[in-house]
């Protein structure tokens, strides 16, 4: 006679399942854009220009706007996301592979 595998096992720290689990997906450079999809097109372009870092002025006469209108879309940007600092935005994009 054979006796059934239980399910669950216990042990010191609970109840341990027997029964795989799927693995977790980490996230990839390919899935980058849907963390971007929060962002228009110019608040894109400007991420972009200081990611080859351009300072505020510089992204001004790239774009052709006053620095006043960059400010705000930094703001912008800043307000979607929670961060304090574009500089620091811009590292975790390029370190997160989210721009290159």
């Amino acid at each position: 006679m054979s006796k059934k595998q239980p399910k669950h096992v216990a042990t010191k720290s609970g109840i341990d399942s027997k029964e795989k689990r799927p693995k977790k997906k980490k996230t990839k450079a390919s899935q980058a854009p849907a963390f971007l999809d929060c962002f228009d097109d110019r608040e894109i372009h400007v991420l972009r220009l200081f990611s080859k870092g351009m300072t505020r002025p510089e992204v001004a006469v790239e774009l052709d706007v006053s620095e006043a209108l960059v400010k705000a879309i930094i703001t912008r940007i800043l307000k979607k996301t929670g961060y304090k600092s574009i500089l620091r935005l811009v590292v975790f994009l390029t370190s997160s592979g989210y721009m290159g």
